[in-house]
């Protein structure tokens, strides 16, 4: 994986602890405090959640998820 490739949860931790990040998403400072305190004290965050933030700072989805069905 080439460094600018994260996991969801990875690239979710550099987007709530990195301002300059956060400031893309268009959203006040107090919601990245609130993110960042619910993932530091083990608070579930969705993964739609995640997913939807990323997105709104332009982060890109390089590989959707791939389900192989059973049987």
């Amino acid at each position: 994986m080439a460094s600018s490739e994260k996991t969801t949860h990875d690239a979710f931790d550099i987007l709530v602890n990195d301002p300059y990040y956060w400031s893309l998403t268009g959203l006040p400072t107090a919601d990245r405090r609130q993110a960042a305190f619910m993932l530091k004290n083990g608070k579930g965050i969705t993964l739609d959640r995640k997913e939807a933030l990323l997105e709104k700072a332009g982060f890109l989805v390089k590989q959707e998820k791939i389900w192989i069905l059973p049987g």
